[in-house]
């Protein structure tokens, strides 16, 4: 199951409209010892959301937490230049580079669900588990 950014942020701040959704969900994902995958990519753009949302202690907290929880793909050049083509030529204004290095991630490694509130894994025809 590949998690995404909006999936660990909803999840850990009570404020967000996702919070008790994204809880239940890793939680149940946690029980059933599903196997949790995300990118470095999605790593520094938590990481950099929760540092300037909620300050640097909690951003260092959530990556050293998430490091021993979930497998890890980092993003090596090809991955991000296959990312970056499909980026250019979708040219949208609410696809971001992130979203196409996770959906080019999700392809390599053969993962088909995806833990998100981005529509955009939906589109790209991934199973979305918390839309």
């Amino acid at each position: 199951m590949f998690v995404d950014t909006s999936a660990f942020y909803a999840s850990l701040t009570p404020e967000d409209p996702h919070h008790q959704k994204a809880r239940r969900f890793l939680q149940r994902l946690d029980e059933i010892h599903a196997d949790l995958v995300t990118t470095n990519y999605i790593l520094l753009e938590c990481a950099s959301l929760i540092q300037k949302r909620q300050g640097f202690s909690q951003a260092k907290t959530f990556l050293h937490d998430t490091s021993n929880i979930f497998e890890i793909i980092w993003v090596d050049k090809q991955l991000h230049e296959d990312a970056f083509a499909a980026w250019s030529k979708a040219q949208h204004r609410g696809l971001s580079l992130v979203d196409c290095v996770s959906f080019a991630a999700m392809k390599l490694e053969g993962i088909h669900k995806a833990l998100a509130f981005d529509s955009d894994f939906h589109q790209q025809g991934f199973e979305v588990m918390a839309l």
